[in-house]
């Protein structure tokens, strides 16, 4: 396979990173344990004392390539979190603007906003009219059977309720941009509220009740919860 690690390239005087020192340091443990992956399991004292002895060096080099990860990364960390307060210094500015725009709109779209809604009760009430005078007419005009005149009253009449229905549906299409409805609440009765996510929502109530349990189990009984141990390597 082909080695894709530049410092391992002849000629490479790139000194190494420190996890690369860290991990020298630690060659033998390493080789060591890979006398022991042909995957047979331990099966007697001196076998576990000898693989626990492996463990404990690996636990050390943990430690040891951690600080290493911190020592390499460190520099890097520094030179991140300046670009990064950097582009924070252009986006801060943009949504100061942003919201100074907002700012200066604000009130006259809610006071327009509050127009359109009276606009829409009243068209909302009109609508209701229109649909009844179509339904008239139209039977009206069912009706007229053999009188002319009635007819054309009744279809002038039904022509004229269309025109106003139509009219109103233009009424509804207007809205003001830039304004969002924005849902809120407050609990006023929690155990109210409980018993309404109990019955009408068992799956969030069981989530929560995986998730305390999870959380909750060593530090105090709780009531339909059983715990029990249980020994396992580390």
């Amino acid at each position: 396979m082909e080695n894709t690690n530049e410092r391992a390239v002849a000629g490479n005087n790139q000194p190494p990173t420190p996890m690369e020192t860290v991990a020298a340091e630690y060659a033998s443990t390493m080789e060591e344990l890979s006398n022991w992956g042909d995957g047979k399991k331990v099966e007697d004292r001196a076998s576990m004392d000898a693989v626990d002895a492996i463990l404990k060096e690996l636990k050390t080099y943990g430690t040891a390539l951690g600080k290493a990860g911190q020592e390499y990364t460190a520099p890097h960390h520094v030179v991140w979190k300046d670009a990064v307060a950097e582009v924070k210094g252009y986006t801060d500015d943009l949504a100061m603007m942003k919201q100074t725009c907002l700012d200066l709109v604000k009130s006259f779209k809610e006071k327009l906003a509050a127009e359109m809604a009276e606009k829409q009760k009243q068209a909302n009430i009109v609508a209701a009219k229109a649909r009844q005078d179509a339904q008239d007419a139209q039977k009206a005009l069912d009706d007229a059977e053999g009188d002319i005149e009635a007819k054309r009253e009744a279809k002038a009449a039904l022509d004229e309720a269309k025109a106003a229905t139509k009219a109103v549906a233009s009424v509804k299409k207007e809205a003001v941009k830039g304004l969002r409805t924005v849902h809120h609440y407050k609990i006023d009765d929690h155990k109210a509220a409980l018993n309404d996510i109990v019955k009408n929502d068992r799956d969030a109530v069981t989530a929560f009740i995986e998730w305390y349990a999870d959380q909750n189990h060593r530090k105090r009984p709780i009531g339909g919860v059983v715990t029990w141990e249980t020994k396992e390597a580390f």
